[in-house]
């Protein structure tokens, strides 16, 4: 057997490990564990973490734990501000073997927890969601609701994608909408100022 064939062979026998481990494929933070250190406290209910792995996944909790806060010798973090569900769901999102992912359904649970902690890979991920709604001809009211998200999260990939769908989303549908004029300005000009330039195309 080649070297390849042998490595592909030990990555099979890994993943099959991980998917088989009833202790990893049940993990949802609700149980203490003997790897767990830190314990989160949401709306009067605990969820254990491990710190190391808060700071490999967050350069907001990486500052956190290296400055003088209190947070970087504490046991237990209170977020008083946030959703048990909320941070339940974010934290399973960043389990690479967990069934739970970003979705239509919970998107606005994760976006902005993954913004408020700098998480890049579930940022792209929710991008991603999003994207894809944009792609499934949507509505000038769905297109306004998903512009205005990524403009206050400054997802800069969706707000082009969203430019790009006004373009085929017919002025009538925008035109009165109350919900369009809520939109930046700066948005709504770049939106307008490329349906012209598609019109004077076609007029050529």
């Amino acid at each position: 057997m080649s070297s390849s064939q042998d490595i592909q062979s030990d990555t099979s026998k890994s993943e099959n490990n991980v998917n088989d481990d009833p202790d990893l494929k049940e993990f949802d933070f609700m149980i203490k564990s003997a790897w767990t250190d830190l314990e989160l406290e949401v709306e009067g209910k605990t969820l254990y973490v491990a710190r190391s792995f808060l700071a490999m996944i967050s350069p907001v909790f990486r500052r956190m734990f290296k400055s003088e806060l209190k947070e970087k010798e504490a046991k237990s973090i209170n977020l008083p501000d946030k959703k048990y569900e909320d941070v339940l769901t974010f934290l399973q999102c960043m389990i690479p073997w967990a069934s739970v992912k970003v979705t239509n359904e919970n998107i606005l649970q994760i976006l902005p927890l993954a913004h408020e902690y700098q998480i890049a890979g579930l940022l792209t991920d929710c991008c991603n969601c999003l994207m894809q709604q944009l792609s499934l001809n949507c509505n000038a009211v769905k297109c306004c609701e998903i512009c205005l998200l990524a403009n206050q999260y400054d997802l800069q990939n969706v707000i082009e994608k969203c430019i790009a769908r006004f373009w085929n989303i017919s002025s009538a549908q925008y035109r009165d909408l109350e919900l369009f004029n809520t939109i930046p300005l700066a948005i709504r000009y770049r939106a307008l100022y490329a349906r012209l330039q598609v019109m004077d195309t076609k007029l050529k």
